[in-house]
């Protein structure tokens, strides 16, 4: 069951004339697997917990433009808060790695694509702004989003990536919870789950974004 509701500024919820559909396979910012998900397929076999998931952008006070903003999602006892930041590139010099000046912008989308990661990072392989080596890094964009009190300065830092939209199958700390597929579930187990396969799986929000149902 899958209702859509419009949500107006203020009063109740509304029950618009057309529903949004099932969606029947995974649905990417680009192409699948070197993007971020959009929407995760709506058929689930089991879900511990309630998903709070949300798509969209930062904007700037209307006819103005800003070098960074702070965004909130809320949703009962649920609060998430984090800052959006101006496109920015690492610079390589005498002095070792520096950050460029934010430029301004009046809106911004959020999304794991521009949150911090990329280069194999595990928690978000298609951010930006992570790297492995200093080497090679001038030049490489920034992510557009960051820990409130935690500036990405560092391209070999471990960050937490910030965006309010679904996490993919295969990131961290989500694939943890799929289970061991090895010689012995061959054997033993298969079509069927490991024995360590866990339910939580298939919650696709990422951590504090989850309520009880």
């Amino acid at each position: 069951i899958k209702p859509t509701y419009m949500m107006p500024r203020e009063g109740e919820p509304q029950l618009p004339d057309e529903q949004v559909p099932l969606v029947e396979a995974d649905e990417f910012t680009g192409d699948p697997g070197l993007s971020a998900p959009r929407y995760e397929c709506d058929y689930a076999h089991r879900k511990p917990m309630c998903d709070v998931l949300l798509n969209g952008s930062a904007y700037a006070p209307p006819g103005k433009v800003v070098r960074q903003t702070a965004v909130g999602l809320r949703v009962g006892s649920l609060v998430k808060t984090f800052n959006v930041v101006g496109t920015r590139v690492w610079q390589k010099g005498v002095l070792g790695v520096t950050v460029t000046e934010p430029e301004p912008f009046d809106v911004m989308p959020i999304t794991y694509d521009a949150a911090f990661g990329g280069d194999q990072f595990l928690a978000n392989p298609v951010g930006r702004g992570y790297r492995r080596s200093a080497d090679g890094v001038d030049g490489h964009p920034l992510p557009c989003t960051e820990d409130l009190g935690k500036p990405v300065t560092d391209p070999e830092g471990s960050y937490r990536p910030m965006s309010f939209g679904p996490i993919g199958r295969n990131w961290r700390p989500r694939v943890t919870h799929a289970g061991t597929y090895d010689q012995d579930w061959l054997d033993n187990r298969a079509p069927f789950w490991p024995v360590d396969f866990s339910y939580a799986y298939f919650q696709t929000g990422p951590p504090h974004q989850k309520q009880p149902n």
